[in-house]
């Protein structure tokens, strides 16, 4: 082979890779953000796994602390599944918690945050941070009483990020606070959300934010 037909086959073997790997860039990229926009567009139904699962190790820690090792996990695994089984068998109807209501609706992310900043405020707080909204989502429940941490199914959420205090309503994307409520900090301070002024906003816009919210459910698009 002459010196100038290899040089030929090397550049072409080049260009060949090189395109390999801007084809792969670009698959990379498009599953990543259909991956990432599927993940964002269920992120409610992702909280209820992880609070579903989170309640199910909490059931079994407490009755092992009672009874001690009483089955290894894949026999109570195995026993869930029969019981699963006579549930479907009989038809049994799902409780809320046993996610008939598997989505947060806009309405109800409204309801818990003003559960929530009446509650940080009646504690005198007056600034929060997400790791403490994180423990307030998080606190056991009072012995016979529910509030909308329970009836919504939202005990143990865990927020990771600011967006969370966004809804979508239609095609509209409704922020729950305003600009001013959050003070954003450097590290390795936290953030903080500013609670009596973004209470006092909420409750001030309560109904217009209700409305705006169920007039894009009756016009077919939330």
């Amino acid at each position: 082979m002459k010196q100038g037909q290899a040089f030929e086959i090397k550049e072409t073997m080049a260009n060949r890779e090189t395109h390999i790997h801007e084809d792969g860039l670009k698959v990379l990229n498009d599953v990543a953000n259909a991956i990432a926009q599927l993940q964002w567009d269920n992120w409610d139904v992702i909280q209820q796994y992880q609070w579903m699962q989170n309640r199910a190790e909490q059931i079994e820690y407490e009755a092992r602390q009672k009874h001690g090792d009483f089955a290894t996990s894949g026999a109570l695994q195995t026993a869930i599944q029969n019981h699963l089984v006579g549930l479907q068998d009989r038809n049994a109807p799902r409780k809320k918690g046993g996610r008939l209501k598997t989505r947060i609706s806009p309405q109800m992310k409204l309801d818990v945050l003003l559960d929530m900043l009446r509650d940080f405020a009646g504690r005198d707080k007056n600034e929060v941070t997400l790791k403490q909204i994180n423990e307030w989502f998080s606190e056991p429940p009072k012995a016979g009483y529910e509030d909308c941490r329970d009836l919504h199914g939202l005990r143990n959420t865990k927020i990771i990020q600011t967006q969370w205090f966004a809804v979508k309503a239609g095609t509209e994307r409704i922020l729950l606070y305003q600009p001013q409520h959050y003070v954003s900090k450097k590290p390795p301070y936290p953030s903080t959300f500013k609670v009596k002024p973004w209470l006092k906003w909420l409750e001030q816009n309560e109904e217009k934010l209700a409305k705006r919210i169920l007039a894009t459910q009756r016009g077919g698009r939330g």
